[in-house]
């Protein structure tokens, strides 16, 4: 998977989690899937939680469809933003993935970032067009 990095110039930097050790790729790939649960957690528990505010409360429940609603859903949608802004930032999970890629080589332009994990060819008309030429995608050294 690519990632992506800001510098302390501000520039961002790209890189790809096939150029580090098969031990990291997991470790990375498990923070993006708990980040995945992280956030589907919370905003089904805001959810969960709303809807029984807006059941039981004897304020909310007297309120037209729309505004009970609105209760619910505008809480929800948000938890899911923040969410995702708490675990990448004051979970310090953006820190862990910039100390793992530490070795990597990176790049400025996405478009030059070699993805290992991936073969590229093409059909090499002298041969009766089998596949030739097998790399990585690699453009410049």
């Amino acid at each position: 998977m690519f990632l992506t990095f800001e510098s302390t110039d501000g520039k961002l930097l790209h890189s790809h989690s096939s150029l580090l050790d098969e031990e990291k790729q997991l470790q990375i790939k498990k923070i993006y899937n708990d980040q995945t649960w992280y956030t589907r957690g919370i905003t089904f528990a805001t959810f969960y939680l709303m809807m029984e505010a807006v059941n039981r409360v004897r304020f909310l429940k007297a309120k037209s469809l729309l505004h009970r609603t609105l209760y619910v859903a505008v809480p929800t949608i948000f938890s899911y933003y923040l969410s995702d802004r708490i675990y990448w930032g004051g979970l310090n999970k953006r820190r862990e993935i910039i100390k793992l890629c530490e070795g990597a080589p990176l790049y400025t332009e996405r478009k030059l970032v070699p993805e290992l994990d991936k073969a590229f060819f093409f059909l090499d008309d002298d041969h009766n067009y089998e596949p030739n030429l097998l790399h990585h995608g690699m453009y410049e050294i």
